[in-house]
């Protein structure tokens, strides 16, 4: 069973607050983590400097910004040698915008905090409203939203829902899933209110989502990194059925989020997730740890691969997103990843954003 695990990401990491005036991202609308499992390296980094070779690159460490663009064939070449190899590939993709509609969803209609346990049921309602605010929602819906995060007070929460509120009066729209949403507001807003009339002062901290703290003590909300690292821990846990001790993750540098990563991890390891809901393609019930380890990635070639991967993974999402034209090579080197897949053992791609474009995308 491998041992060694090696993790980069691509697509601006930080919180999804940076949104841009008009929610654009600063161009990378799309987040992506990937992870490789692989013990013995010599025969990776061979192949490595023979692709360098053949392709003619003079750089001293791989980076996909410039080779999914330029030599999108190389990326197909060492997707073809993983799957040669059966090395395992865990990769998070992330649309950022279909992220910030989750943790509305997760905050004002369906909060953990007054929600009964998670059941499929309301794990795909959960999906339903954050498909239908992806396509419908206007702009201020999610400027209010946003503002309840940056600046945390019982106005800002009142002045999000009021916008929510607002949004489903004037979308003309009578559909169960509507009525659903509209309930469920009211009923965060009664839930919100008897805490407060309990003496709950901080009661608006209930209904936004949970932030981390940067190494400055200030509050990050909605980490896609950090939760796309949980995720593939997860897989990580059902691909090894458990085992976690003897498994290292070697993850890229981070000067900003390492602390938090580390944190939210050992917050995994102490969490009894016995009775939470079964998820088929990754298991949330960890009972060991293993070790985490942040590298240089010019030191080491497995993490240049996983950003390529990443790189891909991001590029090929977001230019379907955004109906681009993408190279036959990444087509081949992102079906190659499908092909490769197997979600039941926590292998392959797990794409976080509407059920559209997961169908158009994936099938």
């Amino acid at each position: 069973m491998t041992s060694n695990f090696y993790i980069d990401e691509s697509g601006n990491t930080g919180d999804v607050l940076n949104s841009g005036d008009n929610y654009d991202f600063a161009g990378q609308p799309v987040f992506s983590l990937a992870c490789i499992g692989i013990d013995d390296t010599s025969d990776l980094e061979r192949l490595i400097s023979y692709l360098k070779e053949k392709y003619r690159i003079q750089s001293a460490e791989l980076k996909s910004t410039k080779i999914y663009r330029d030599k999108p064939g190389l990326i197909t070449e060492i997707v073809r040698y993983i799957g040669d190899k059966n090395i395992p590939v865990f990769i998070e993709v992330v649309d950022k915008k279909y992220y910030i509609c989750a943790n509305l969803v997760n905050s004002h209609v369906m909060p953990a905090y007054s929600s009964p346990p998670e059941t499929q049921e309301s794990r795909l309602a959960r999906n339903h409203c954050a498909d239908y605010f992806y396509e419908n929602a206007t702009k201020s819906v999610f400027d209010r939203f946003m503002d309840s995060c940056r600046y945390p007070s019982d106005e800002s929460l009142m002045e999000s829902f009021e916008e929510l509120k607002l949004f489903m009066r004037n979308c003309n729209s009578n559909s169960a899933l509507s009525n659903f949403i509209v309930q469920n507001i009211e009923e965060s807003l009664n839930d919100y209110k008897e805490a407060k009339e309990h003496g709950n002062s901080e009661a608006y901290k209930k209904f936004i989502p949970v932030p981390d703290n940067s190494k400055k003590n200030k509050s990050i909300w909605m980490l896609p990194n950090v939760s796309s690292f949980a995720s593939i821990y997860a897989r990580m846990n059902l691909y090894l059925n458990g085992k976690l001790t003897t498994a290292r993750i070697f993850h890229d540098e981070q000067a900003h989020f390492d602390e938090i990563i580390a944190h939210n991890k050992e917050l995994m390891e102490s969490l009894d997730m016995s009775g939470a809901i079964s998820i088929q393609t990754a298991n949330y019930n960890i009972h060991e740890s293993s070790s985490l380890i942040f590298a240089k990635s010019h030191d080491n070639s497995a993490i240049q691969v996983a950003d390529l991967l990443a790189g891909l993974a991001m590029r090929y999402v977001q230019e379907r997103i955004g109906g681009c034209k993408t190279s036959q090579e990444s087509v081949e080197a992102y079906t190659g990843i499908l092909r490769i897949s197997n979600p039941y053992r926590g292998l392959g791609i797990n794409l976080v954003t509407t059920s559209k474009h997961h169908y158009a995308i994936h099938y």
